[in-house]
């Protein structure tokens, strides 16, 4: 396995960690994997997948993810990114910015995936449904296939963002 390129938003988290004081290895090969970044002193590696680091959905997992599986596969829509595109892959990382109103679109997008999925869960026969398009390394996958992905993402991006403010703040318990 070889270290990844580090995107825009990756480098401006790093040098943001650098100003407070926090000193991290990027891409270290002591260790399997090459973790995004290593606290050697602490022990800890962190893996990065990008769509979390500042928690706006149109960032993260969502509403993208959630469109891929509940509109495209499960519901067999066209539905293409909202945020990338095959011309412009890291659509969805390069225009990151604390800007309120990109924020807020995002948000709502966010919520309109949340409202499509929950009809079409709601609506379904049983969670053997079959989703109408196939995977490409899975197949065709059953809704509740889908439904217990969705909670190991939301799940894994949540545990990211607290291994990280933890490492920031030092704050630690409940």
């Amino acid at each position: 396995m070889r270290p990844r390129a580090s995107t825009n938003l990756q480098r401006a988290i790093r040098r943001e960690l650098h100003r407070r004081g926090r000193r991290f290895r990027i891409n270290y090969p002591a260790l399997p994997g090459w973790p995004d970044l290593a606290f050697t002193r602490a022990k800890v590696a962190v893996f990065v997948d990008d769509c979390f680091w500042h928690r706006c959905p149109q960032h993260c997992t969502t509403p993208d993810v959630d469109r891929a599986w509940f509109r495209s596969f499960m519901a067999g829509q066209d539905a293409p990114s909202r945020f990338s595109s095959r011309e412009h892959p890291d659509g969805d990382f390069d225009g990151a910015r604390p800007d309120e109103a990109v924020v807020a679109e995002a948000w709502q997008a966010w919520r309109e995936e949340i409202v499509f999925a929950d009809s079409f869960v709601a609506a379904a026969p049983g969670l053997e449904l079959l989703g109408k398009k196939e995977d490409a390394w899975r197949g065709k996958m059953s809704l509740r296939w889908v439904l217990t992905h969705m909670i190991e993402e939301y799940a894994r991006h949540n545990g990211h963002a607290d291994l990280l403010r933890e490492r920031i703040d030092g704050a630690v318990g409940q």
